[in-house]
This record gives C-alpha cells, sequence and structure tokens, in this order.
C-alpha cells in the first residue's frame, strides 16, 4: 500500500520471524530506501536498542546490588531482541564470575504479564530459588511481581527484579519497577533522520545504529538506596530517645 502510494522511503518496525527467508527477500527487492526499527534483519539498515547492552546492565546492576543468583525471563528465542536480551545476560553473569545455570532461564511471552508471573512461580519452586530476576520486558517483570508478592517476599530485600521498557505505569506499581530504558524516542529520530539522508542518497551501504540503553532503579531492585535510607531514620529514633532520658 506505502508503494502503491509512491513513498520515497520506509520505516518499518517488523514482527516477522528473523529466519522468514520469503520476507527477507521481498524486503530487499524494495525500489526505496528501508529501514528497519526495534526488530534487526541481517544485512538490512536498522536503529535500535542494543539488546545485548540492556541484557549486560541490567543483571549487571543486580549484582552491583548484592544479588548472586540472577535469574532470566526470557522472550522467544524467535524474537531477535529477545536473543540480543538473553545473550547479554550470559554475558554478565560470565564478566561478574557468576554461575550460569540453564534452568534459571525461562522462556516466556514478551507482552504477557501472566507469562511473567507463571515464569516467576516456576523460579521460586527452584532450591535454590534466585534472589534476583531480569526480565526481558515489563510486562513480564509485573506479572513476575505479583507472584513474588503473593509468595511473601519482600522487594528488594528478599528478591531483585528488573524489566525492560520503562513502561509509564511502572512507577505506580505497589513496588515501584526498576527498568531498562530503550531510550525509544531517540531511535525515532535517529531512524527518521537516516531514512531522510537516505532519500536524499542514490546509493547507500546498509548501516546498523544501537542506541546505549538508560538504566532507571527504582525500588524493586535498589538495595542500595533501601540501606542508606535506613540510617537517618535509625538516627533519629535514637536522638529521641536520648531526648526522652
Amino acid at each position: 500500500m506505502l508503494l502503491s502510494n509512491q513513498v520515497d522511503g520506509v520505516l518499518l518496525a517488523s514482527a516477522h520471524d528473523p529466519n522468514d527467508a520469503d520476507w527477507r527477500t521481498r524486503l530487499a527487492r524494495l525500489a526505496v530506501p528501508l529501514v528497519l526499527i526495534d526488530r534487526r534483519l541481517a544485512a538490512m539498515t536498522f536503529v535500535g536498542g542494543d539488546d545485548e547492552a540492556i541484557g549486560f546492565e541490567a543483571t549487571r546492576h543486580l549484582f552491583e546490588q548484592g544479588y548472586r543468583r540472577i535469574a532470566h525471563i526470557a522472550g522467544p528465542k524467535t524474537i531477535s531482541t529477545a536473543v540480543g536480551r538473553l545473550k547479554g545476560y550470559r554475558r554478565a553473569l560470565k564478566a561478574t564470575g557468576l554461575k550460569a545455570r540453564e534452568d534459571y532461564v525461562i522462556e516466556s511471552n514478551y507482552h504477557d504479564e501472566s507469562g511473567g508471573y507463571d515464569a516467576m512461580r516456576k523460579l521460586l519452586g527452584f532450591s535454590p530459588r534466585p534472589d534476583a530476576v531480569f526480565a526481558a520486558s515489563d510486562p513480564n517483570a509485573i506479572g513476575a511481581l505479583q507472584a513474588a508478592l503473593e509468595a511473601g517476599l519482600r522487594l528488594p530485600q528478599d528478591i531483585g527484579l528488573i524489566g525492560v521498557g520503562n513502561h509509564r505505569y511502572g512507577r505506580y506499581l505497589r513496588v515501584p519497577l526498576s527498568t531498562v530504558d530503550q531510550q525509544r524516542s531517540t531511535i525515532g529520530h535517529s531512524a527518521a533522520n537516516l531514512l531522510l539522508s537516505l532519500i536524499e542518497k542514490e546509493q547507500f551501504r546498509p548501516r546498523s545504529i544501537l542506541v546505549p540503553p538508560k538504566l532507571v532503579i527504582r525500588d524493586s531492585s535498589n538495595r542500595a538506596e533501601l540501606g542508606r535510607s535506613r540510617t537517618p531514620r535509625t538516627a533519629a529514633a535514637q536522638n529521641g530517645k536520648r531526648r526522652m532520658r
């Protein structure tokens, strides 16, 4: 439909399986410049989040907060973003010297809270159970949060949790959710500018622009802040006792 309207270029957020050869062939034959966003296909121009960096930074953050048994609720293996985040998770475990356990990786539907809920319940049944979870999306993390609370666990004391996406409602949850912001606005601006530049040129080579992620640390994983916030209250209570004496 777009091509029939004689557009000069296309921005495409594909949800196709990256192994779909027919789809990739059709895209490669387009007569206008094409920029993919969100999900990558090999040898095609792409602008999006650095998914491996997302997985690495989220997992390293949990390590820095003192967690040592870090599990991962992963997205489907057919989705490139999920594959990248899983790779980053495993790279962070290796970099921090933590043991990688395959049973600590549970595949779930990306955009389904119930998938995160079921995955967390399974993880909590392990012995030893994980003391932190990196969920590949905020919906997964929200479902996981509910399962942890129902199990009587305190966040971040008993278990830490971080998601991906920085959904607008994450900070309003019963326990505000730590997350990794993919910098969607930056991705949109970069993709549009790149497409405009490609339209002005008659020839171009495929290229990829990866936008670095940004950690958004909230209560669900912030053990360090919890420790700092306790100190002033304890001091105030002691001062109060002295005044009463």
